[in-house]
């Protein structure tokens, strides 16, 4: 299924190529590497009223949702929504190289469609590349990405199968996952040593402002990670403070 877009051209008139390994990863991205949002300009800096910590709550879900809103991005509806975004370079393709696993069973609740989902937004793809590139990351370690962009149809589908799938009943409440700057990363059958340095990495980079994470300890057991659009390619993902 990677074949479909891994290692080929994107359908994106604006690219920048990135080699990983083997593997050519055409991403459709402005040629200027700050982020802009999905109305076209760059909005001010997000405010500094992020949380720290893991958890996950009610106001951790409310805050991905504020961060998405003050960027207005967008939010799919439907894979057709999903698929003119991939066309258009708004989303670009997460390949497996190195250290990155994908999932096989990503978008199975949408078998006709299911290529689409294994896309999100170009500051996913360079906080993915950033974690394993990092110094400190543990030598030889891989991880798993199960989950990244959804539209709402799709999310309608998975809240039939999952408790803790976000209900979207209220704003607050919608999945970050819809607007493609989410991505889930497994940690069933995580080695301990990379499950401490993942946590450390996350908690960091929320106190920089450019996450919010959350360890889910039930139902998907994941990390689960919206990286905010001011993420920039590059950034160190475990700082000297975080390696004390």
């Amino acid at each position: 299924m990677y074949g479909l877009f891994c290692g080929q051209p994107a359908r994106a008139a604006e690219g920048a190529s990135m080699r990983y390994g083997n593997v050519l990863f055409f991403v459709g991205v402005l040629a200027s590497a700050s982020a802009v949002n999905d109305a076209g300009a760059q909005p001010q800096a997000v405010p500094p009223e992020f949380l720290v910590g893991l958890d996950g709550s009610p106001a951790a879900l409310a805050r991905e949702n504020d961060v998405a809103d003050q960027w207005q991005l967008r939010r799919f509806k439907d894979s057709s929504e999903l698929r003119a975004a991939e066309n258009a370079g708004v989303l670009v393709p997460i390949c497996p190289h190195g250290s990155i696993v994908i999932a096989d069973d990503i978008g199975s609740l949408d078998m006709a469609s299911r290529d689409v989902y294994q896309f999100a937004r170009p500051w996913v793809a360079w906080f993915l590349d950033d974690l394993v590139a990092d110094p400190s990351f543990p030598k030889g370690a891989t991880f798993k990405v199960t989950s990244l962009v959804r539209s709402e149809a799709y999310q309608a589908l998975l809240l039939k199968v999952s408790l803790t799938a976000a209900s979207g009943t209220t704003p607050q409440r919608r999945s970050s996952h819809l607007t493609g700057s989410t991505v889930d990363i497994t940690t069933k059958d995580m080695p301990e040593p990379l499950k401490a340095w993942m946590r450390r990495a996350l908690v960091d980079l929320e106190r920089r402002g450019l996450v919010q994470a959350t360890e889910e300890k039930w139902g998907a057991l994941c990390f689960h990670i919206m990286v905010f659009p001011a993420y920039q390619k590059g950034t160190v993902s475990c700082s000297a403070a975080c390696r004390k």
